[in-house]
């Protein structure tokens, strides 16, 4: 693997940790941004790095497939669906 994947693959793994546990206090922060007035500025910004994240990974997968690396694109799918998921699982979980 190339060095620029190597540093793709890092980056999109700690934005999906950050996307993580960002989900799991989904509830609360949903409580604090309602009670504080801030709810739709709060709503906006978490739609807007969602979509962000899953266009980087998106772009990162099709980077990964221009330059002939099979082997990674297994995994920006896997970060794509897992970030696809993840918040659906945590919806279900409250």
């Amino acid at each position: 693997m190339k060095k620029q994947s190597i540093i793709l693959l890092g980056l999109i793994a700690i934005f999906s940790f950050i996307h993580l546990g960002l989900c799991f206090f989904y509830p609360q922060m949903y409580a604090y941004f309602t009670g504080q007035e801030h709810l739709s500025a709060f709503l906006t910004s978490l739609r807007v790095f969602r979509w962000v994240l899953y266009c980087g990974v998106a772009f990162a997968g099709l980077y990964s497939l221009q330059q002939k690396e099979k082997k990674t694109v297994p995994v920006y799918l896997l970060f794509f669906l897992f970030n696809l998921l993840l918040p659906n699982i945590f919806a279900s979980i409250y």
